[in-house]
């Protein structure tokens, strides 16, 4: 992680005499390690002030449950390549853990939380999330007021009509594609009918209750 922005310069100096292949490569790896460490000062920041605040507790920063998500966040960091969105994501994830908050440091959900949330790609995180802001909006719950016995089902254009517009991903193809993405790690409800006109409406509107944990989790805390 110690890879700074002059060391990128002084590589791109080196374009012209580097074989292509091995440039490309180079690069990549290069400016995959500058974002890292960017991110990690980013992390470490953020940590120090939690710390400072007493939000994080000195003896969790040695415990079992710290070593491990931490050993994530840092392998996620040198190998997943995450980009702001998953970054910002990851860190409000580790510093929720860390604060105990929302979980102690004997509990197993927040390793498991963590290994759920680097499998995840930015446009995955796009759709869950703003299907947990949707959820948290409520105007879904006035539709399926109207809605007498199929009151266990939610009509599935409204959703994507409220994804395309909070997610700002504009083509509903790539709603879709996360969708299902996130249907395969039962972080979204499954469809009542095989055209996907409707889809099971939970108590968190479309989260599973997995779905909903990992955005409470993921959700920035506000610092007094």
């Amino acid at each position: 992680m110690a890879v700074t922005l002059q060391s990128l310069i002084e590589f791109l100096t080196g374009i012209a005499v580097s074989d292509k292949k091995e440039w490309a490569l180079s690069f990549g790896y290069l400016l995959q390690r500058v974002r890292g460490g960017e991110f990690l000062k980013q992390l470490l920041a953020e940590v120090r002030k939690y710390r400072e605040m007493g939000k994080i507790k000195d003896d969790y920063m040695s415990s079992s449950q710290c070593l491990d998500c931490l050993q994530q966040v840092l392998e996620s960091l040198d190998k997943d390549v995450p980009d702001d969105i998953k970054f910002k994501a990851m860190k409000n994830l580790f510093l929720n853990i860390a604060s105990e908050k929302l979980s102690s440091r004997e509990d197993v959900l927040p390793s498991q939380l963590i290994k759920i949330f680097r499998s995840l790609s930015s446009g995955e995180l796009l759709v869950l999330v703003s299907s947990y802001q949707a959820w948290r909006k409520g105007e879904w719950k006035a539709r399926q007021a109207t809605k007498g016995n199929c009151s266990n089902s939610a009509d599935s254009s409204y959703w994507m009509t409220e994804m395309l517009s909070l997610t700002g991903l504009q083509f509903p193809e790539l709603i879709r594609i996360n969708e299902s993405l996130l249907l395969n790690k039962r972080l979204l409800s499954h469809f009542v009918y095989d055209d996907g006109s409707a889809f099971e409406c939970s108590e968190y509107y479309r989260l599973t209750a997995l779905g909903h944990k990992l955005c409470v989790f993921i959700e920035e805390q506000k610092l007094d």
